[in-house]
């Protein structure tokens, strides 16, 4: 079991090492988010994480739901760190996968004996996890500056040909929308500049725990090109070049998704094109995850697709737990005696739904559980948040 210590203030990353080092652990240390962002992504064994609540550059409420849910094998156990006594951050950050959350000033004994069974519940959790054969093969994450055209994608994902067959499968969708030359290129087709349009949508293959964000960048020329190459009439606005764009995202959504249900996956698509904001574009780096990005020349409109794939497995949540961006696996069951609009499955939650489950369902009903994925922190950058 290694520690690490991540806090900007010298005095408590001090008072840390006195409490846990005596325990025999080793305990590393570093002073903002970033450097902890790459410090948990590197390691290849399980790590005890204390998050200070003041890290600079990626929070630790972040990081907390980026690694709460990582394989056992590797396992990270977040432990939020603060000088406030503050009820709601608390909630907050044991709601988002924190194992626990320590607020300074403490004794170094219970402190250490904090840590000794967060300790135990990450090797109980471990055990559980071999004997039902479901430890997850760690693979390396693409490293942040990649810029080619694939990343080196995980173990798990190769085993997946419509991820190994991806560039093909994306480029005959484009070629299909009438632009016969459209072609791969050898490199991102945005080197020095953002590009001006960019859509999302998301793909959800529950019970192979896959979750794929896509991607299509667009500059504003292309685009603009792009609508009138499909609509035989110029662009009157951006907003119609940025609808066009939208459209390629539903063809490689199609191509992805008839991919995947060919290979035996029941595939759902939770979330209808959406605009990104490209001011969030370059954010996205400082997210390690697994791509594929495929750049697309189709006679002089030039296309960037990438695909962010990650695991994100099914849990069982209680309609108190439910939070926002959670993707239904299966439908809301009927209520009796309550007006409620039934949760489809594939439904990307938002704040109105799960409020107004909570307030509707009382008693034995707040009960009520549903299998769900939660989404990636990824999802936040691309939906603007």
């Amino acid at each position: 079991m290694k520690v690490l210590v991540a806090d900007p203030n010298p005095l408590i990353r001090d008072v840390l090492k006195q409490a846990l080092q005596p325990a025999g652990w080793e305990v590393d240390f570093v002073q903002d988010g970033p450097l902890a962002l790459t410090y948990l992504t590197e390691a290849k064994v399980p790590v005890m994480a204390y998050l200070s609540s003041d890290l600079s550059g990626t929070t630790a409420l972040t990081l907390i739901q980026r690694f709460a849910a990582r394989d056992p094998e590797r396992g990270v156990c977040p432990i939020l760190v603060s000088l406030k006594n503050d009820p709601k951050a608390t909630v907050e950050a044991l709601s988002s996968g924190a194992m626990d959350v320590i607020v300074l000033p403490m004794d170094f004994e219970v402190i250490r004996a904090r840590a000794e069974l967060a300790y135990k519940i990450m090797r109980r959790l471990e055990g559980a996890a071999a004997a039902a054969g479901t430890l997850e093969v760690a693979y390396e994450a693409t490293p942040s500056n990649v810029r080619a055209t694939f990343s080196t994608l995980g173990e798990k994902f190769r085993k997946v040909q419509t991820f190994a067959t991806a560039s093909s499968h994306i480029v005959s969708a484009i070629s299909g929308l009438g632009l016969d030359a459209a072609v791969e290129v050898e490199k991102h087709v945005y080197p020095d500049k953002e590009p001006s349009f960019a859509m999302w949508c998301t793909i959800v293959a529950p019970h192979a725990s896959i979750w794929v964000d896509v991607l299509v960048e667009s500059d504003r020329k292309s685009a603009m090109l792009l609508f009138e190459r499909l609509t035989g009439m110029p662009a009157e606005s951006g907003r119609d070049a940025l609808d066009t764009v939208g459209e390629v995202v539903n063809i490689v959504q199609g191509a992805i998704k008839s991919g995947l249900q060919a290979e035996g996956h029941e595939v759902m698509t939770p979330v209808v094109p959406k605009p990104v904001a490209t001011a969030n574009l370059p954010k996205l780096n400082e997210y390690i995850v697994d791509r594929i990005r495929v750049g697309v020349n189709a006679g002089g409109i030039l296309l960037s697709v990438t695909l962010f794939v990650c695991t994100r497995p099914v849990v069982r949540k209680t309609v108190e737990s439910l939070r926002s961006k959670d993707v239904t696996v299966e439908s809301l069951p009927m209520v009796p005696g309550v007006d409620l609009k039934l949760v489809n499955r594939g439904v990307m939650l938002d704040d109105r739904a799960v409020s107004t489950l909570r307030e509707k369902l009382t008693g034995e009903a707040r009960r009520l559980a549903l299998n769900v994925i939660e989404a990636p922190a990824l999802l936040d950058l691309l939906r603007g948040a």
